[in-house]
């Protein structure tokens, strides 16, 4: 599962994978055009104090 992480440098390299010719920064303009955002993973953040 994806998790919907997919960016514009994975969008391309599974096209290249598919023989579809397409460089990165036309996947990030055409994820622009159709207002398609990736998500971002969250940073890891402590919330119990160690002694």
């Amino acid at each position: 599962m994806s998790k919907q992480r997919y960016g514009s440098t994975r969008i391309a390299e599974q096209l290249k994978r598919k023989e579809h010719s397409i460089s990165r920064c036309r996947a990030a303009k055409i994820m622009k055009v159709n207002h398609w955002l990736s998500k971002h993973k969250k940073k890891f953040k402590a919330t119990t104090e160690f002694n």
